[in-house]
């Protein structure tokens, strides 16, 4: 869509290899769907900062949830405490289980419930609590609260902006189709050699499936120069691939030839995407280097 966008844009519209209006059309479609490209890229930034600023905060938070909770057990089990006063805070009073937190929802609600439960407690005659105290606990609650429901927020602007994008495949998919098509019309005189050199000027590729050749190569990584192993790399369109050994190394067989976009991907390391233009049986060399996020 970019390519086509922008092939279309350098020229006179007379001489475009489209129509006004599919060049239209492609331009605010292309122009939407750039900007929802860069919203989830925007929305996935400020996620692993929110995410970032939490953890700390988040860990410390349940480590006191799961003090608080176990200063009571204890005070029950010498009884200072009733056994009652579990109740205070919506657990069964035989319940000496700690509270699951394995969530930042249920980990925020179980606070809340200590917040409100000690209160209640308290004001029933119940003993102060130590290590933590309540306005130690109080204090760790309100810096992590914040700082969760911020990183909650923030993953729902992310889904958010995941399905405001897959709201436009449906029309993007049409418009790619119409372009592709008078594209292929404009240069269809052509003979087939230069009419794809043309094409391909305004984004659209060939792919054609031929004799047996091999793609292979190394993935290394940008800072170090060492090979990375296990980096998952496939042909695009070609949902089988293989992984890199431990030196990096890697080989793919295939039959299709034209062209093509090699993709690799490894945890914490940026996808790799590097374009080609292969000849039926012809054997690629690839070496790419991987970048660290």
């Amino acid at each position: 869509m970019n390519l086509a966008t922008d092939k279309h844009n350098s020229m006179d519209a007379a001489k475009s290899a489209l129509t006004p209006a599919t060049a239209a059309r492609l331009i605010n479609d292309c122009t939407a769907f750039n900007k929802a490209m860069s919203d989830i890229n925007t929305a996935e930034e400020k996620k692993a900062t929110a995410n970032a600023n939490t953890i700390i905060s988040r860990v410390l938070l349940r480590k006191n949830v799961s003090a608080y909770f176990n200063g009571i057990n204890n005070a029950i089990k010498i009884g200072t405490i009733p056994g009652s006063a579990r109740a205070f805070y919506g657990l069964d009073v035989g319940n000496k289980r700690l509270p699951v937190t394995n969530t930042d929802t249920k980990l925020l609600q179980w606070a809340d419930k200590i917040i409100s439960g000690d209160a209640k407690r308290v004001d029933d005659g119940g003993i102060a609590m130590a290590n933590p105290s309540i306005a130690e606990f109080a204090a760790i609650y309100d810096a992590a609260k914040p700082l969760i429901i911020a990183l909650s927020n923030a993953k729902s602007n992310l889904t958010n902006a995941h399905v405001l994008l897959n709201k436009q495949v449906p029309e993007v998919d049409k418009i790619i189709l119409k372009t592709w098509n008078e594209i292929e019309t404009t240069f269809s005189e052509l003979p087939v050699p230069t009419k794809r050199s043309n094409c391909r000027l305004w984004g659209v590729l060939y792919i054609s499936v031929g004799t047996y050749s091999t793609i292979s190569g190394k993935y290394t990584d940008n800072i170090t120069g060492k090979g990375l192993m296990n980096v998952k790399v496939h042909l695009s369109g070609v949902a089988k691939g293989t992984l890199t050994d431990a030196d990096g190394n890697f080989t793919l067989h295939t039959t299709l030839y034209g062209d093509m976009e090699l993709i690799a991907t490894l945890k914490e390391y940026k996808e790799n995407s590097f374009s080609f233009q292969k000849e039926d049986g012809e054997n690629i060399k690839v070496n790419e280097m991987m970048i660290s996020e």
